[in-house]
C-alpha cells in the first residue's frame, strides 16, 4: 500500500524539475493515515520516509518508520523503482509486538493498464513475495511464501499462545488482502498447507506429530469479524486430552463461517466429513466471556457409520474404561440442540448397532435399534436388541419402552427376559443425570428379580462346579459413582429351599481390567440333602447356614474373607451322612475317620447319624486359617457324630494352601482323587 503511493507521487511528479522535495503531516489513502511523510526525488532516484501510519478497519496495527530507497527511477520499459530497496517496522500495542520488515523491489509498473508493485520481503530469517495491484475490483495486496518453518513465522506473536507449542514444521501459504474502498471493506483470503507439524503443551494434553492439512478461506475484519474456513486434515497424529485419532488415508474434511463481535462468537455452520465414517452439520454461539454457560448449539446432524469411526474417534477415548479392541458395526445418528449446562433435547437413533468384546468375552451386544427422543417428555421412545451376552450367560433378545424427560430416562413397562431356564425381570429402572456444572453423580433407580433360574446352567456359565437347583431372588436397587456399581440394601436369593442374602455389594471396573467385588453373605437354612445330591460329594441330611464376612474378589477370584459354615446349633434331632459324604470330609481336611471306616464291623454301616457339623475358614495372603466346632492342640472338630457307631471327623492340617483347598473341594464333588497336604 505504501509502495504503491510511492509509485503514485513518482508518477505525478515525473515531469516536474529535479530535485524534488515534499513533505506533509498526514495523507489518507484507501482507508490509510500516512503521518509526517517526506518525499525527495532526484534526477536518479527517489526517497521516501513515512513516521507511522494506521489502517483504519485495524487500528491497533500500526506501520512505522517506512523507508524508501530509489537508486533509479527506471521507466515505463523497465519498471519503476527497479532494485528499490525498502524497511518498515509493524507493531501490534494489543499484543506487545512488533517486527521489522524490509525488501527489494523487482518491478514497478504504473500506467493506466498496468497498476502493479512486485516485492522481495524478508522478516528475519522469513522470506516470501509481496506484490501490489489495482484492477478494477480494486487495489489489493498479495504475499506468497513456500515451506518456511513455522518457527520463523513474523507475526507469531499476533497469533494464539498455543503457537509457542509448536515445536517443528513448515508452511506455504498466499494471502490476499483485498483493500477497504469506498464499494468494499478489507478482506484477507488465504490459502495455506502445513507440512510435518510437531506440537506438545506443556501439561502433556495436547500433541500433534507429522501432521499435514491444507486450508483456505477469508477473514474480514472490523467491528464484526468473519471467517470462513476449508479444511483438508490429511496425515499424521493428534492428542487432545483423551482423544487421539490418526488421520488418512483419506482426508477429514472441515468446513466452518464464524462471526466475533467483541466477545460474542457465533460459528454459524460447521461441516465435518470423513469419508462416511464421520459426517457431521452442527452452529453455535457463546460468549468467550463465558463459554459454557452462554452455548447455544445446534445438531442438524451427527452421523457415525462403524466400524470406522469407532477405531478413529472412539476406541481412543474408550480405552481409558479397557472398552478398545471391541468390534463394532452399525451406525448411529443425533440431531438435537441445547444450551449452556443444560440437558440437551434431540433424537437419537440406532442403525443395527452391534458391540462385541471378541478378545476378552466380556460381553456381545447385537443388532441394536432405538428411535430415543432425549431430553423429550412426550411419548415413547423404543430400544431393542438381537442378541445380548453377558460373559456366557445369554440374555437374548429384548425390547423395552423408554420415557425420557431432560436428563431422565425411565421404563415405560416391566423388562421380562427368559434367562438360563428361568426369567429375569427389571420391574423399575430409572436413570437421573446431573446437570454438566453439578457436582453429583447420576441417581439410579432399581429393582429387578430372578425367578426360577437353572443353577446347572449358571454355574456352567460362571466356569464353576456345576450342580441343580433353582435360584430366585430380588434385586432392591443400584447406583453407579465413578465407576463403582453399587447396590443397595439385601439381594435376596431362594436356594436349595434357603436362602442367600447379599449385603454391601459393590463391584469395580465391572468391565476393565481386574475387575473387584466386596460383599457380606449370610446362609440360612439351605437343605444339605438336596444341596449333597447336586455333587458327587457324598449325601448329608439337614440344614445348613453360615456367612461369609468381608469378601474380597479380585478379577473374580477371592483374596480375602472370613467364612463359616455348619448347622444351627440345635438341631430337632441327629442327623445322618453318607459313607460317601463321611470320606469325602475326611479327605478334604486330611482329618482321621476314613481308616476307621475299613473296619470289618463299620463296613455294615452304609449311613452315620451326626449331631453337628462346622467348618471356618479366614483367608489372608491365598493361605485358609481352619476352624472348627471345637479347637484342640493340634486339630479342629469339624463333625460331631452321634450316636452308634459314633464317629468324629478332625482337621489336623489347620493351614490350608486355598487355590489347593478349592481343587480338593472340587474334586470330592466329582469323585476323584484329592491331595492332601501343608501348603
Amino acid at each position: 500500500m505504501l509502495l504503491s503511493c510511492m509509485a503514485l507521487y513518482s508518477a505525478s511528479l515525473w515531469a516536474l524539475p529535479f530535485p524534488v522535495q515534499l513533505s506533509a503531516e498526514a495523507i489518507e489513502f484507501n482507508g490509510f493515515r500516512f503521518e509526517q511523510v517526506n518525499m525527495q526525488m532526484f534526477d536518479q532516484g527517489i526517497s521516501l520516509t513515512v513516521k507511522q501510519s494506521r489502517l483504519d478497519a485495524q487500528p491497533d496495527i500500526e506501520l512505522k518508520e517506512f523507508q524508501l530507497q530509489c537508486t533509479e527511477l527506471g521507466d515505463a520499459a523497465t519498471g519503476w523503482c527497479p532494485a528499490g530497496n525498502w524497511q518498515l517496522m509493524v507493531s501490534s500495542g494489543k499484543h506487545e509486538w512488533q517486527q521489522k520488515l524490509q525488501g527489494t523491489i523487482n518491478a514497478a509498473q504504473w500506467d493506466e493498464q498496468n497498476r502493479q508493485v512486485t516485492s522481495q520481503l524478508m522478516a528475519g530469517a522469513f522470506a516470501a513475495t509481496l506484490q501490489y495491484t489495482e484492477p478494477a475490483s480494486g487495489p489489493h495486496v498479495q504475499v506468497e511464501w513456500s515451506k518456511q518453518e513455522l518457527a520463523k513465522l513474523p507475526f507469531r506473536a499476533m497469533l494464539p499462545a498455543q503457537m509457542e507449542w509448536v515445536k517443528a514444521g513448515v508452511s506455504s501459504a498466499t494471502l490476499t488482502v483485498k483493500l477497504a474502498s469506498k464499494e468494499s471493506e478489507l478482506t484477507v483470503g488465504y490459502k495455506v498447507g502445513l507440512q510435518n507439524i510437531s506440537l506438545d503443551s506443556p501439561e502433556g494434553r495436547f500433541a500433534a506429530e507429522g501432521l499435514n492439512m491444507q486450508a483456505n478461506g477469508q477473514w474480514q475484519p472490523g467491528s464484526t469479524e468473519k471467517i470462513t474456513i476449508a479444511a483438508k486434515f490429511l496425515s499424521g497424529e493428534v492428542l487432545a486430552d483423551r482423544f487421539y485419532t490418526a488421520f488418512g488415508p483419506k482426508p477429514l474434511l472441515l468446513n466452518a463461517q464464524l462471526e466475533m463481535a467483541g466477545d460474542q462468537l457465533k460459528l454459524k455452520q460447521l461441516q465435518l466429513n470423513d469419508d462416511g465414517a464421520l459426517q457431521l452439520q452442527a452452529s453455535a454461539r457463546l460468549n468467550l466471556k463465558d463459554p459454557v454457560a452462554s452455548l447455544k448449539y445446534q445438531v442438524k446432524e451427527l452421523r457415525m457409520q462403524f466400524p470406522q469411526a469407532y477405531a478413529r474417534y472412539l476406541e481412543p477415548v474408550l480405552a481409558t474404561w479397557t472398552l478398545d479392541k471391541l468390534t463394532v458395526t452399525g451406525g448411529f445418528q443425533w440431531t438435537g440442540s441445547g444450551e449452556g449446562n443444560d440437558f440437551p433435547s434431540g433424537a437419537l437413533a440406532f442403525d443395527d448397532l452391534s458391540v462385541v468384546d471378541h478378545v476378552q468375552n466380556r460381553f456381545a451386544f447385537t443388532g441394536m435399534s432405538a428411535h430415543v427422543q432425549v431430553g423429550n417428555s412426550q411419548g415413547v421412545s423404543d430400544f431393542s436388541w438381537r442378541g445380548m451376552l453377558l460373559g456366557r450367560i445369554n440374555l437374548g433378545a429384548g425390547k423395552i419402552d423408554l420415557k425420557t424427560a431432560p436428563g431422565l430416562f425411565e421404563l415405560a413397562a416391566p423388562l421380562k427376559l427368559s434367562v438360563l431356564g428361568g426369567e429375569f425381570a427389571v420391574d423399575e429402572f430409572s436413570l437421573q443425570l446431573p446437570p454438566a456444572n453439578a457436582d453429583t453423580e447420576p441417581v439410579v433407580n432399581f429393582h429387578a428379580s430372578l425367578n426360577a433360574m437353572d443353577m446347572k446352567q449358571l454355574t456352567e456359565a460362571l466356569g464353576w462346579p456345576t450342580f441343580d437347583g433353582k435360584i430366585s431372588g430380588q434385586i432392591p436397587g443400584a447406583s453407579f459413582n465413578q465407576g463403582v456399581l453399587t447396590v443397595d440394601g439385601l439381594l435376596s436369593f431362594e436356594a436349595f429351599d434357603g436362602r442367600i442374602l447379599l449385603s454391601d455389594l459393590r463391584v469395580e471396573r465391572l468391565f476393565g481390567v481386574l475387575p473387584s467385588l466386596a460383599a457380606d453373605l449370610k446362609i440360612e437354612d439351605l437343605d444339605l440333602q438336596q444341596l449333597t445330591q447336586t455333587f458327587s460329594f457324598g449325601h448329608i441330611a439337614g440344614k445348613l447356614g453360615g456367612y461369609v464376612r468381608n469378601l474380597r474378589m479380585l478379577d473374580w477370584s477371592p483374596v480375602s474373607f472370613d467364612a463359616w459354615i455348619g448347622t444351627p446349633d440345635q438341631q430337632s434331632d441327629s442327623k445322618h451322612i453318607s459313607r460317601q459324604a463321611v470320606n469325602s470330609l475326611t479327605s478334604i481336611g486330611g482329618g482321621g475317620a476314613t481308616a476307621a471306616l475299613t473296619g470289618p464291623l463299620m463296613r455294615m454301616f452304609s449311613n452315620f447319624s451326626y449331631r453337628r457339623l462346622g467348618m471356618g475358614c479366614k483367608l489372608e495372603n491365598y493361605v485358609c486359617s481352619i476352624r472348627g466346632l471345637e479347637d484342640e492342640e493340634n486339630s479342629v472338630l469339624i463333625m460331631e457324630g452321634s450316636g452308634i457307631p459314633k464317629l468324629m471327623i478332625k482337621v489336623f492340617n489347620r493351614r490350608m494352601d486355598f487355590p489347593q483347598l478349592l481343587a480338593n473341594l472340587s474334586a470330592a464333588s466329582s469323585g476323584q482323587d484329592i491331595r492332601i497336604g501343608d501348603p
